[in-house]
């Protein structure tokens, strides 16, 4: 009986091939995009699965008094677990390291990590020989993968050699890691042995129950009930620890197969997780699009009607069911699927370059792999997935045209096919909705984008250089440029401003509440070098006294948090920082030190030479050219050996975090508005046609009796305009709200305008009816005789 139904099913497509080709085409974009999320789901839920004792490891959180997550911990925890709760066979801590290796006059980039012996007791890293936890036990000693080991030492035999870890000192490597064979949160291109840490001037930190910032902490239980005991002791060590503190930190666990797909955390060691939300939303566009392919196969397989009703009504009257005739257009329904699965496949290839490509997915080593698309499971997985969305499509059809009786049947074949046309216009009507939603939300996108290039961040951008000091000593940097007329101005800051890096600090008063605010440590004249006015007080300065220990420049907006009338009555009051007193020397304008995400907040600016990483470098106006050249040059004097990292503030913000996030939004989003307009196109392609064969000997008779082809356009274009017109109405609103909620996201944001609004609105209304008109402008151009012949 099957086999009948194929047979039917596919003689029926192909002498409908027109509307099968159309309805493939729009099934399988929305297929291609659902089949993009269904492969990315399978790569996360991968990851972490080839540790054999996966089932048994949790990563330890802690959670903030501002509920915030890290995914790190006090170092001295791991040893309180291991000794307050039976049944755990080992703790392992990690902790990140980011560095280059200075070789032969190169300085090559690596990741890697910070691991106690237990490493390879816990997770299944293996080593190519050798006994690796007997190497990690000792300082100073490093394991390295091959990848790595060939970029530093070429074809040379590595293990025995001594390798320079910038800023951290020579490693003895004692081993080669081995190809983990799957893919891990965990990634890394070498593996420093712990104790270095314990051996260097970090050695405090590993007793130190306030840093829950540098360290991740990873258990192996007996068994995996044993976290439930794990659980109860952990607000003990609470209550222990933080019993003083207003904010107590709290800890959680986490199972290692939930890491992936898991909360968005914070101090992510070695990689970052993909959170949860980021699947939901890609799952909800492409829920969106895929219910607008399949509006597509609802509406034209209705239209259809006008062939098949008189086929039903014969199927009827030799005895056929309904279950017969449903199972006959579900058929054909699971037949048109797999037809578009295979073209969905091959838009698939094309759509994972693309999505590897976008800058989230790749700072969050989140890529597919294309090798994932040819697991027998996964692809098992899309054919399961194609005939349900087969069957689901298909099923409103098929109850709908087997329901009818051989004689209503019949009539209604005679009458212009099976009811559903409001059916048909409401679908049609949602599809182009749809895909004027995206459309609009796309132009909002790439608006705010342009926005976020142009916005003031209320400090000058221009001339305005950055160098990375690489530890090199900022006095001996300045005293090397200042000597150069293209140099104006050289000051130093732990961190660039709007770079979305900052550090926290609390401010406070005397009875008041604390404030959190950003810290950021400052040396020499960089409120100049940013272009930033003092509005009350003096900055900090070198040589004066008790400015790098008790004196603190503020901020408007910290200055009103904290609660003073005015700036002025600020400067010289006395406020706690970090529970520290300090006096206020200054307060500066606002400006925005993050990105802008954030708004203004209350930010601090202290005097700690030390915690200088980057110069702040004003070129003189119009020589930022010849300053960068300088720079190089004297860098390359000073340094031979690291490579320089200097550019433009411009440039890096340009290119930093934010803009990397709204690109690829604007390209994700683009993508999905793309395929959601050819799904409503192809749907009203196919529903015109069969609108105008409904209609082609009228148009017949009309023209014979002197119509003109305008007035014949015109009138088979009707419906379509007032789909269109209503469609409009709906999306734009929607649009409209959904934009406005989404950008107050933003600190600096675009506002929709009318202009923006009206014009992608008539944009796509003009491509819909224009291919409304193609299809009209054909039925009032073709010969009637041919029509009314056949009467």
């Amino acid at each position: 009986m099957l086999e009948n139904y194929a047979l039917v099913a596919l003689r029926t497509l192909w002498r409908d091939r027109g509307t099968t080709v159309l309805t493939v085409v729009g099934l399988a974009l929305g297929m291609a995009v659902c089949l993009l999320i269904l492969a990315f789901v399978w790569a996360q839920k991968s990851t972490d699965r080839f540790h054999s004792e996966g089932d048994r490891i949790v990563r330890i959180l802690s959670e903030r008094g501002d509920g915030s997550l890290l995914a790190a911990t006090p170092a001295p925890l791991a040893d309180a677990l291991v000794r307050d709760v039976p049944g755990i066979e080992a703790s392992v801590r990690l902790g990140e390291l980011r560095t280059r290796v200075l070789q032969g006059g190169s300085a090559i980039e690596l990741a890697g990590l910070y691991a106690e012996p237990s490493f390879f007791d816990v997770f299944s890293f293996e080593t190519e020989g050798g006994q690796a936890g007997a190497v990690l036990a000792e300082p100073y000693h490093v394991l390295v993968t091959a990848d790595a080991a060939a970029r530093i030492f070429g074809t040379a035999d590595p293990v025995g050699q001594t390798i320079t870890l910038d800023g951290e000192g020579n490693f003895v490597v004692e081993g080669l890691l081995a190809e983990p064979p799957g893919p891990s949160h965990l990634r890394f291109d070498m593996l420093v042995s712990f104790a270095t840490l314990a051996a260097s001037d970090r050695r405090a930190d590993l007793a130190d129950w306030n840093n829950s910032w540098n360290f991740a902490t990873y258990l192996l239980l007996d068994r995996p009930d044993t976290a439930a005991r794990v659980v109860a002791v952990l607000p003990a060590l609470t209550r222990q620890h933080y019993a003083h503190q207003d904010h107590p930190l709290n800890f959680q666990i986490q199972p290692l197969w939930d890491i992936a797909l898991g909360p968005v955390l914070g101090n992510e060691i070695s990689s970052y997780s993909i959170p949860a939300v980021m699947v939901a939303l890609l799952a909800a566009l492409g829920l969106v699009v895929m219910l607008t392919a399949g509006f597509n196969y609802v509406s034209l397989s209705t239209a259809r009607s006008i062939r098949r009703a008189g086929e039903i009504g014969t199927r009827k009257a030799l005895g056929a069911g309904r279950r017969q005739i449903a199972a006959q257009f579900l058929t054909e329904a699971a037949l048109v699927a797999l037809g578009a699965l295979a073209v969905a496949y091959a838009l698939l290839l094309w759509l994972v370059p693309a999505f590897n490509s976008l800058a989230p997915v790749q700072m969050l080593g989140a890529q597919i792999d294309a090798g994932h698309l040819l697991d027998p499971r996964l692809l098992g997985l899309f054919v399961i997935f194609s005939l349900g969305v087969g069957v689901v499509a298909g099923l409103y059809p098929a109850v709908a045209l087997a329901r009818f009786s051989p004689l209503a049947a019949l009539r209604r074949r005679r009458a212009g096919g099976v009811s559903g046309r409001r059916l048909r216009h409401g679908l049609i009507g949602s599809q182009f909705a749809l895909a004027l939603f995206f459309v609009v939300t796309t132009a909002l996108l790439v608006a705010q984008s342009r926005q976020l290039l142009q916005a003031d961040y209320g400090f000058e951008q221009g001339d305005l250089l950055t160098l990375d000091l690489q530890g090199q000593d900022l006095d001996l940097i300045r005293n090397e440029l200042s000597r150069y007329p293209e140099i104006d101005r050289i000051a130093g800051t732990s961190m660039l401003p709007a770079s979305g890096s900052t550090s926290s600090t609390t401010l406070g008063r005397e009875d008041g509440e604390p404030v959190q605010a950003h810290e950021y440590a400052v040396e020499g004249d960089a409120l100049d070098a940013l272009g930033v006015d003092l509005v009350a007080g003096r900055a900090l300065r070198d040589g004066v006294e008790g400015d790098a220990t008790q004196s603190v420049v503020l901020n408007e907006t910290a200055v009103r948090t904290l609660g003073f009338e005015t700036p002025l009555e600020a400067v010289g009051a006395r406020v706690t920082m970090n529970d520290r007193p300090v006096e206020v020397a200054g307060v500066v304008r606002d400006y925005h030190y993050n990105i802008l995400v954030e708004p203004i907040g209350p930010m601090a600016l202290i005097h700690a030479p030390g915690r200088i990483r980057y110069a702040l470098i004003r070129a003189a106006p119009g020589r930022s050219d010849a300053a960068l050249g300088r720079i190089r040059s004297v860098w390359r004097t000073l340094d031979p050996t690291r490579p320089v990292e200097v550019a433009r503030l411009q440039t890096q913000i340009a290119e930093g975090p934010l803009s990397q996030l709204v690109g690829a939004s604007v390209r994700l989003i683009g993508i999905v508005a793309t395929f959601a307009v050819l799904i409503s196109l192809l749907g009203l392609l196919g529903m015109a046609a069969y609108h105008v064969e409904t209609r082609v000997k009228e148009v017949s008779v009309r023209t014979v009796l002197g119509a003109r082809r305008r007035d014949v356009v015109v009138l088979l274009s009707s419906t379509f305009a007032r789909i269109v017109l209503v469609g409009t109405a709906v999306a734009v609103p929607l649009a409209w709200l959904a934009g406005e909620r989404w950008l107050q996201l933003f600190a600096v944001r675009i506002e929709p305008s009318l202009g923006l609004l009206g014009g992608s609105a008539l944009a796509m209304a003009a491509l819909a009816l224009g291919v409304v008109a193609v299809q009209a402008l054909r039925a009032a151009t073709a010969d009637p005789v041919h029509a009314l012949r056949s009467e």
